[in-house]
C-alpha cells in the first residue's frame, strides 16, 4: 500500500475510511458506475483530499485490492514456512483460505465486475485484478513447490503451471456459476470435498514423495 506508508496516523484513519468506502461502492455499483462522489459521501472528507491521496479511480481500485489482500497473503507466505516438507498440509491450509475467499459474496461481486468490465481500457482493470488476487496466490504455491522440487520431495515439470491448475480446480466448480447469478448453495461438505479432491489430484500429479 504505497500511499498508506506516507500518511500520518490521522491521515491513515481517513485513508482507511476511503478504502472501505471504495470497496462498498465498487461492490454495489461496479467500476464504471462507481463515482468518486459516492465514495466521498460514504467515507466523509472531501473530494480534494480523495484525489490528493489516490489521484484516480484506477489507483483507488489498486489500493483497495492491495489493502484487502496484503494481510492475507503475508499470512499465507508464513504458512509455506510452517508447512515445510508437508505438501498436503500446505495445500489444504492455503486451499481452504482460497475456497472461502472465492465463494464470499463480495468476491463474487468483484469477479462479476471484472468479467463485464475488465476487458475495457486495454484490459487495465483485469490486469490490476490479476496482479493483486490470483497471481500472488499462485506465486506463493509455485514458490513452495519449487523449494520442494529442489529438495527432490516432488517431481513436477512446471511449478507455476501446477499452482494455477490447483487454484482453478478449486475455483471452477463454483465461482463461474455464482458470477452468472445462479443461486447455488455451497455447503461446508461441498467445500471440503472439492478441497480434498484437488489436493489429492495435484499430489498424485506431482508424484509426492513421502517424507
Amino acid at each position: 500500500m504505497k500511499n498508506e506508508k506516507k500518511l500520518s496516523p490521522k491521515a491513515k484513519a481517513r485513508y482507511d475510511k476511503f478504502i472501505d468506502a471504495t470497496a462498498e461502492v465498487f461492490y454495489e455499483s461496479g467500476f464504471e458506475d462507481a463515482s468518486m462522489n459516492d465514495i466521498v459521501k460514504k467515507a466523509g472528507g472531501s473530494m480534494t483530499t480523495l484525489y490528493k491521496v489516490f489521484g484516480s479511480k484506477e489507483t483507488l481500485f489498486r489500493e483497495m485490492l492491495d489493502s484487502k489482500t496484503s494481510e492475507m497473503f503475508a499470512r499465507l507466505r508464513q504458512t509455506s514456512v510452517d508447512y515445510n516438507d508437508n505438501i498436503e498440509g500446505f495445500l489444504f491450509n492455503l486451499g481452504s483460505t482460497f475456497i472461502e475467499l472465492i465463494t464470499d459474496d463480495r468476491a463474487v461481486a468483484l469477479h462479476r465486475m471484472i468479467v463485464t468490465q475488465g476487458h475495457k481500457n486495454n484490459s487495465l482493470l483485469g490486469k490490476i485484478f490479476l496482479e493483486y488476487t490470483m497471481e500472488p496466490m499462485a506465486n506463493i504455491i509455485a514458490a513452495y513447490l519449487k523449494k520442494e522440487k529442489e529438495k527432490k520431495n516432488i517431481d513436477v515439470e512446471d511449478t507455476d503451471l501446477a499452482a494455477y491448475q490447483f487454484l482453478h480446480a478449486l475455483k471452477d466448480p463454483y465461482l463461474f456459476k455464482k458470477v452468472l447469478g445462479l443461486n447455488i448453495e455451497i455447503t461446508k461438505e461441498d467445500k471440503e470435498k472439492a478441497l480434498r479432491q484437488a489436493v489429492n489430484t495435484i499430489c498424485n500429479g506431482i508424484k509426492t514423495r513421502k517424507v
